[in-house]
């Protein structure tokens, strides 16, 4: 079967000059009685027709290619596009085998890389997903969106395998329902692991800063994922201290960890799984960072509305 977008009214939106699939009317013309093949091959022609569609909307030297498990639009020379796609084949398999979950890598269609060559086509691109027009430093995203993918800036380009890792991760634990805190510090953990990265600890004083700045109000924030887009120290702080529990978790439990990932949920920060597989309290741990303490999460976390 064939969806053929030019022929579906609506199907895209222009929206800060390109095109914005309408994911919801596309999913409304998708039947639901498709076996995996067939759904695999229709979301690979979509997303082929959108990255056409983006082409049009770009400079000339856009181009698609395609490899077993992804799609990547960019421009650059035929060297780097070999490099981008052989690096996410390549990190895609590490990845998975240090998850050691095939399920993780779940959905349909391939996995689809979008790399700018312009900052200003990447924040265009971008603003969509992020309305407050705050984007940091971004070099790269992973969106979760209705067709989860990553964008980034192809410049410089010394940083390409490490952004590409550390998206791919975002990508590949999507499904699980992960405090940000064990989203994060994981996907520091493996980025720094493939790439053979030392572990350190930021800059001199975080150390002495977390202990003064941490209480048992605030750690809430840590818990719940507020903290991480902050600004101010929040951030830096709850980025270095997610790492280090991850770092540790791991050096630790290495046998265990795959368990606690596949099982930890965000409502209570992961504490309950930390306990069932690792036999630690998420306090205890925390606490080996910050010093002795009630650190643990305030339950639920995220409280389903009052009925």
């Amino acid at each position: 079967m064939q969806l053929n977008l030019s022929q579906l009214e609506n199907a895209f939106e222009l929206r800060e000059g390109l095109p914005r699939p309408n994911w919801q009317l596309i999913w409304d013309n998708i039947p639901t009685d498709l076996p995996d093949d067939q759904l695999n091959a229709l979301w690979d022609s979509i997303v082929i027709q959108w990255l056409q569609a983006l082409i049009a909307s770009l400079p000339p030297g856009y181009a698609i290619d395609e490899s077993p498990n992804f799609f990547v639009l960019t421009c650059e020379s035929l060297e780097t596009r070999s490099r981008i796609i052989s690096h996410c084949e390549y990190y895609r398999t590490e990845i998975l085998k240090i998850l050691d979950d095939d399920s993780s890598d779940i959905g349909y269609g391939k996995h689809l890389l979008l790399a700018f060559h312009e900052h200003s086509h990447f924040i265009d691109y971008i603003s969509d997903y992020f309305s407050d027009g705050t984007y940091g430093t971004f070099q790269g995203v992973f969106i979760n969106d209705t067709y989860q993918h990553i964008a980034l800036r192809t410049c410089p380009k010394d940083d390409l395998a490490s952004t590409i890792v550390h998206e791919l991760v975002h990508n590949l634990v999507a499904a699980y329902p992960l405090p940000t805190w064990l989203n994060e510090g994981l996907t520091m953990h493996i980025e720094r692991t493939l790439l053979k990265k030392e572990f350190h600890w930021y800059r001199a004083g975080l150390l002495s800063q977390h202990k003064n700045y941490w209480n048992r109000l605030n750690i809430q924030d840590f818990h719940t994922g507020k903290s991480f887009p902050s600004s101010g120290p929040a951030r830096e702080l709850s980025y270095a201290l997610s790492h280090t529990l991850v770092h540790n978790l791991f050096a630790d439990f290495p046998d265990k960890m795959k368990d606690f990932i596949r099982t930890a949920h965000y409502n209570d920060s992961g504490d309950a799984a930390l306990q069932a597989t690792c036999g630690v309290s998420l306090s205890d741990r925390i606490a080996q960072t910050l010093g002795p303490g009630n650190w643990s999460p305030i339950t639920p976390l995220f409280p389903p509305p009052s009925a």
